[in-house]
């Protein structure tokens, strides 16, 4: 992601470390999640899910914790901003999970906040990192020019069977 032009304030892209925040969740939840598929929701015009009730947007299930190709290290795959729900549960059996997720995901700890300059290229590997932009004055331009490198296909999914 390369900075063209940035806005005065806000519009910095945070990045969190979903290998770690795996690692951290308490056991009861690692085995929660074992072969559990959650529904992302495409829609990049926002910095929350403002889908309204009935309306359509492009989704796609994916495993909630997936094996990194190279490393096989495992990573939450649930995005605050995208997973709409659990597959498989009730809502509110999804929602419970997904806002205990979210506790985690926030963290300060597991989170590195980057404030655009003008010039600045970050790089990060997308299948171990979650990534979204912090809200910023829409009368303020934001160009970012974004490159990616070809994939290895959807995500597999990681199994604690196959530790």
């Amino acid at each position: 992601l390369y900075a063209v032009t940035v806005p005065f304030t806000g519009g910095n892209t945070r990045f969190a470390n979903a290998a770690a925040i795996y690692e951290a969740l308490p056991e009861r939840i690692r085995t929660r999640l074992d072969g559990l598929e959650a529904e992302n929701a495409y829609e990049y015009s926002a910095t929350t899910q403002m889908v309204g009730e009935g309306e359509e947007v492009a989704s796609q299930v994916h495993p909630m914790v997936i094996r990194h190709p190279v490393t096989g290290v495992p990573s939450l795959f649930v995005s605050p901003l995208m997973t709409r729900r659990v597959v498989g549960v009730s809502e509110e059996e999804s929602q419970q999970l997904l806002g205990e997720l979210r506790l985690v995901l926030e963290r300060d700890e597991f989170v590195y906040e980057h404030h655009w300059q003008v010039g600045d290229l970050v790089l990060w590997d997308n299948r171990c990192v979650l990534h979204a932009r912090t809200d910023f004055d829409p009368a303020e331009a934001r160009i970012l020019r974004r490159v990616s490198l070809a994939g290895q296909g959807a995500p597999q999914a990681y199994a604690l069977s196959a530790r």
